[in-house]
């Protein structure tokens, strides 16, 4: 799936329907990811309601089965971010 974000983000600037200079990733983990992935390409990014953290969802969460018994986030990379990340959580 993150390739598929990449791939159409690139085929947006491509044919001059975004700016480059102004690309935005939206979302919530993929969202984080693509900063993460590919930082040259995106200059913001705005997490709602995502998880961030797949190591501590295996510690904590109610969902075990559904993650990896030794999950891999490369958000722990979040160091090289050069630009702010929103980062939102909504409660009821």
């Amino acid at each position: 799936m993150q390739d598929d974000v990449t791939d159409a983000t690139h085929w947006t600037i491509d044919n001059r329907i975004a700016d480059p200079a102004q690309i935005c990733a939206y979302g919530a983990y993929a969202s984080l990811m693509a900063t993460v992935v590919e930082p040259e390409l995106y200059q913001r990014a705005v997490g709602l309601a995502g998880i961030y953290d797949l190591t501590l969802l295996d510690r904590t969460g109610d969902v075990r089965d559904a993650v990896p018994a030794k999950p891999i986030c490369r958000l722990s990379s979040v160091t090289i971010l050069r630009y702010l990340v929103l980062v939102l959580k909504l409660s009821s």
